[in-house]
């Protein structure tokens, strides 16, 4: 059997599988480019929802339906020097933070703690905080 197939020379099955498959290519790319369009104005109404619940001093509210909604953030970890890090854990008594790396959960834990606390943040660690919209019914 030849490897190169000419136009029309192949089987009816590999002619027609061949176009289900470029069809659910174009589909898939027309799906991905949908999606992106609908994330980009998923981001752009959370924006501004933020920022009007932030303008109106609000944290939450709950509309007609039920649907509480609330501006919520997450604090995360974020190593700047691994090294100083890993001796400040060591030094401060919380080996229990590494394992043969920090654990990056029990990290954003830790900080989430200090920052409630007001307490410093060891060397080699910062953090960034994410806030977004959630919902509750």
């Amino acid at each position: 059997m030849s490897e190169n197939l000419e136009v029309g020379a192949g089987p009816a099955d590999l002619c027609a599988l061949s176009v289900r498959l470029q069809d659910a290519e174009a589909k898939r790319k027309d799906a991905e480019a949908t999606a992106k369009g609908l994330k980009e104005l998923e981001d752009k109404l959370e924006r501004e929802l933020l920022d009007s619940m932030l303008d109106a001093g609000v944290k939450s509210f709950r509309r007609e339906d039920g649907i509480q909604v609330l501006r919520s953030t997450t604090i995360y970890s974020k190593v700047t020097d691994k090294s100083a890090l890993v001796q400040a854990l060591q030094d401060e008594g919380l080996s229990e933070y590494l394992e043969l790396e920090p654990r990056k959960a029990r990290l954003n834990e830790w900080v989430r703690e200090q920052l409630e606390k007001g307490e410093r943040l060891l060397p080699g660690l910062d953090f960034s905080a994410t806030t977004y919209a959630s919902f509750r019914k």
